[in-house]
């Protein structure tokens, strides 16, 4: 489906936005009833991947699908979003867009976080959210009516890790010449400014766009940095977030750890920070080496176990998990991948090779009643209010839309 604003220009829906007042009264009804979202990152490399994924899921689609959108000129913005409309028009899931804001203008800069919250990027950082803002208005083009679309955002994820050009250091991004020299500080004050200019110039309210803040399961840096120091706080979160993988013997010194092992730690200290949201757990994914595929199979199992029993309090619990499907460095695929515990042949695609597959990933998803699929016939925003809040079993009201009063 083409986005029907590709050629709108930022200037007129500037003026749209500067004649229009958005003023919501949403609000979070009570809900008790265990409901946990789960959809995939599909490889990249394989289109349709995700909706031949769902097929082979047959009783349930996945809720939602993640997005990867690098900073970059202007004109990859309506690439972007297309995806978006693709996403929820085609697929019928909602967005978690991961927004990675690579420092493109000023590449070698080593204070990337810096140049962002002193202007260099607001031409990028308001086009984006114009688009948007069109895109959760519906087709009715309001914002606050019955067919508002919805969207996670995860902005700038993993800054404990030492792998993007947004945490303090990244030793492996000097290969592309960035040489990153920037404190912990800097990171919160981006992420504030970023945040803060959708909620200022857009108003957008809760129940259209949730906030995702996640760490990386392991500290990149030991006691250097933890994933505590970063935290924005709570005015800037909805949703904690974290991502973790069982790499197994692929990289020297490691061993094969259960998702348990992988997560436990991470979520009981997020849980100091915040034990009022809900939690995600994001970008999960584990290699076969070189316990075998069979086990990796048990451990897909394992991590639908560890979102049915981990409780973070008695008002937030585990409500979303994605599933990162695609091959890199090693084996991480679940679906279509290079292993798997059998295969399968999509039958709408007679002629096309079978999938490898993992049945512990499906069987996790459809056999407990808890985890929720999309589903536009009885939820024309493909998922209720609650579940999209992440109120699985959560009885309070939590303010409804962004201000900065």
């Amino acid at each position: 489906m083409p986005w029907a604003g590709a050629t709108t220009t930022a200037a007129a829906l500037l003026l749209l936005l500067a004649s229009s007042t958005h003023a919501f009264t949403t609000t979070y009804p009570e809900s008790k009833s265990k409901a946990t979202l789960f959809g995939t990152y599909p490889d990249p490399k394989q289109p349709g991947l995700f909706s031949v994924f769902n097929r082979w899921l047959g009783s349930k689609a996945q809720s939602v699908k993640v997005l990867e959108f690098g900073w970059s000129h202007l004109s990859a913005i309506p690439g972007q979003l297309q995806q978006l409309y693709d996403t929820w028009e085609v697929d019928q899931a909602i967005p978690v867009i991961t927004w990675m804001p690579y420092p493109y203008k000023k590449w070698a800069s080593p204070t990337p976080n810096e140049d962002i919250y002193n202007g260099l990027y607001d031409g990028y950082i308001d086009a984006f959210y114009l688009g948007l803002s069109e895109f959760l208005a519906g087709k009715d083009g309001r914002l606050g009516t019955s067919d508002d679309r919805r969207v996670y955002l995860r902005l700038a994820p993993a800054p404990n890790g030492n792998w993007f050009p947004w945490s303090p250091t990244c030793p492996s991004c000097a290969s592309t010449g960035q040489h990153i020299n920037q404190t912990v500080a800097s990171y919160i004050t981006m992420f504030h400014y970023v945040i803060d200019k959708g909620r200022v110039n857009f108003n957008f309210p809760r129940s259209v766009i949730q906030i995702v803040w996640q760490v990386s399961a392991a500290d990149a840096y030991g006691a250097g940095y933890t994933m505590e120091q970063f935290y924005p706080g709570n005015f800037y979160v909805d949703w904690m977030g974290i991502e973790g993988f069982n790499w197994g013997t692929t990289i020297p010194g490691n061993s094969w750890i259960s998702a348990a092992e992988v997560f436990q730690t991470g979520l009981a200290r997020l849980e100091k920070l915040n034990d009022d949201a809900p939690y995600a757990l994001l970008t999960v994914a584990s290699t076969s080496v070189p316990n075998g595929t069979l086990a990796k199979d048990q451990w897909m199992k394992g991590v639908f176990d560890l979102a049915a029993g981990w409780t973070i309090s008695a008002t937030s619990c585990v409500c979303l998990v994605t599933y990162h499907n695609a091959d890199g460095a090693t084996d991480f695929g679940a679906f279509g991948g290079a292993n798997g515990l059998e295969s399968w042949s999509d039958p709408t695609q007679p002629t096309a090779p079978p999938y490898m597959v993992y049945n512990g990933l499906r069987d996790g998803l459809t056999m407990n009643a808890w985890m929720v699929g999309s589903n536009a016939t009885l939820h024309p925003r493909l998922v209720s209010d609650e579940v999209f809040w992440g109120q699985c079993e959560r009885g309070i009201e939590r303010s409804a839309h962004f201000s900065t009063e």
